[in-house]
């Protein structure tokens, strides 16, 4: 604007003198019309020029303004450039914090997948994982390393009595341990409930492997007190070599598990893993899955032995035994596969398959003859079954579908099971009872019942243990404990039933000591359905005669689970 200003001002002045200086010469010199016509043509060359210089200053003016624009909207976009440098730079920053979090998730979410929520310690995954890795390298590398399965004792226990959140407590104190025990190349993982594992690393040998897994033991079985509450833990450990034949790290984990199981079985702390056992726990794997089967392919089959009244020799009814023909293996003993049963709970189907197989057998014998109207069958009864709301049920669906009347029905509970829970036996026994069936107590004198709860079971009749009967002489010491056994029973107003008569001294004791009915090889082996349908058509003498004693095959099975179902 200055320039501007002094530009025209300094042309103003110059143009001013130059006029004064023509308009003086002419008033020297020329006449008045020169310089009229002079003074009149400057005035107009004057006036031009003022309107010249105006429109150089507004054009001026104007391009001043256009630059004062011009730098304005420069202003403004160097102004936006500069916030959306800054929001550019916000948004970089947002996105490397998204990405930084996305990472630390990625992290987490790793750990979460391969560790234990509760402890921090490796999962199953992980263990798999750090087993399947010891496998690909093969038994050169894996020689050196051991695998121990940790099952905590009592834990349920520990749950039911002081509750999850002090469980849990119990939990991370036993993770806590195992991380101070370990050495630095050792791992821990938590396989899940109260189990954990451990792969030790660079041990040169079982014994020493040995040694640390009882380190171990002693250090998880030291009491620790949460919460006021003092813990007493205890817990079983399996140790497992790797081998050749070991595919998959299932099977190493598996190994250690069977020594485990055998470590629980005989109640030790530590047991090794050996070849023997892991065949008999396939085997057991095997009849476990073939169980739950052996029903709808008709392998099972009852047998039936009776029960003899002594002071008459008349047929009582019978006990009723399972048998179970498998189509590879034949016959299969009671005593493998009942246990399996048991712990697999196929025990309550196959029960039931018992009971209507039975009531409805039992329902058409007794047409046979007026003589086998009031006779009855025995059958077992397991403590998982006696557990189960719906025995009450499956009994009395079972009667009503055979028309079998309850009171020719018997059901046997060992003394053991019924003591387990002896308020709850007590209850279901009742309802059984309420149904009009027979109750009896079974194995009595190889448990420990109470007499207080013993007087209180509503049962009907007590089956001595076969092991008090065969060992049975005059005035020997099992002779005095059957005869104490069945003056309870008869004080208690029950009958009593011995199991295992093999001979005929057996059966002459027992019945000057009072005893009531019996079974055994001495009357009848247990048959199948169609010989002892034809043992009742006979309509036979069950007592034996002196010559026959001799032919009678004695019962030598000392298992408790022979005679059970």
């Amino acid at each position: 604007m200055w320039k501007q200003v002094y530009l025209s001002t300094s042309v103003t002045q110059i143009a001013g003198a130059t006029l004064t200086a023509i308009v003086y010469y002419l008033y020297q010199f020329a006449d008045v019309v020169t310089s009229v016509i002079a003074v009149f043509v400057f005035a107009i060359i004057y006036i031009n020029y003022r309107q010249m210089f105006r429109d150089i200053n507004d054009s001026i003016h104007q391009v001043e303004l256009a630059e004062q624009e011009k730098a304005e909207i420069a202003n403004q976009q160097i102004q936006a450039a500069q916030e959306h440098a800054q929001e550019l730079e916000v948004l970089l920053e947002k996105e490397e914090k998204i990405s930084t979090d996305l990472r630390q998730s990625k992290v987490d979410l790793e750990h979460a997948a391969f560790h234990d929520n509760l402890t921090d310690l490796p999962n199953r995954a992980y263990l798999i994982e750090r087993l399947d890795l010891l496998l690909r390298l093969g038994v050169k590398v894996s020689q050196n390393y051991y695998v121990l399965f940790l099952d905590l004792s009592r834990f349920k226990n520990i749950n039911d009595s002081l509750g999850h959140t002090i469980g849990d407590e119990v939990l991370k104190v036993v993770a806590l341990r195992l991380r101070r025990t370990l050495r630095d190349e050792d791992t821990a993982a938590r396989l899940g409930g109260d189990e954990f594992a451990i792969v030790l690393n660079d041990i040169a040998s079982l014994d020493d492997a040995r040694d640390f897994a009882n380190k171990v033991y002693k250090k998880l079985t030291q009491p620790f007190t949460i919460q006021g509450h003092t813990i007493f833990s205890d817990l079983h450990i399996g140790i497992a070599p790797f081998d050749s034949e070991q595919i998959k790290p299932e099977d190493v984990l598996r190994d250690a598990d069977i020594a485990m199981q055998n470590a629980k079985e005989n109640n030790i702390g530590v047991a090794v893993f050996d070849k023997d056992v892991r065949s008999e726990y396939l085997e057991h794997i095997r009849l476990e899955g073939d169980l739950r089967y052996a029903c709808d392919r008709g392998e099972f089959s009852m047998h039936y032995q009776p029960l003899i009244c002594l002071r008459t020799g008349d047929l009582m009814g019978f006990e009723a035994l399972l048998r179970w023909q498998h189509p590879e293996l034949g016959f299969i003993s009671p005593a493998r596969f009942i246990p399996i049963c048991e712990d697999s709970g196929a025990i309550v189907p196959i029960t039931n398959w018992i009971l209507h197989q039975t009531t409805a057998k039992l329902a058409e014998w007794q047409k046979i003859s007026s003589d086998y109207r009031k006779i009855l069958v025995s059958v077992n009864i397991s403590g998982k079954h006696l557990a189960d709301q719906r025995l009450v049920s499956d009994v009395k669906e079972a009667l009503d579908k055979s028309g079998l009347k309850p009171s020719s029905l018997k059901l046997e509970i060992t003394e053991t099971t019924a003591m387990e829970n002896a308020e709850r036996t007590i209850e279901v026994l009742q309802e059984l009872k309420s149904l009009g069936v027979h109750i009896s107590i079974d194995d009595f004198g190889t448990g420990y019942s109470s007499l207080s709860y013993l007087h209180r079971l509503p049962f009907d009749t007590l089956k001595i243990d076969r092991s008090f009967v065969i060992n049975v002489v005059d005035r020997n010491k099992d002779t005095e404990i059957l005869q104490t056994i069945i003056a309870l029973t008869k004080n208690l107003k029950k009958e009593v039933i011995a199991e295992g008569i093999e001979t005929t001294d057996q059966l002459k004791i027992l019945i000057d000591l009072g005893c009531d009915y019996g079974q055994g090889y001495l009357f009848s082996r247990p048959l199948p359905v169609a010989d002892m349908e034809t043992e009742l058509y006979k309509k036979k003498d069950w007592l034996p005669h002196k010559e026959e004693e001799g032919a009678s095959e004695p019962d030598v099975s000392d298992s408790p689970y022979a005679n059970l179902f």
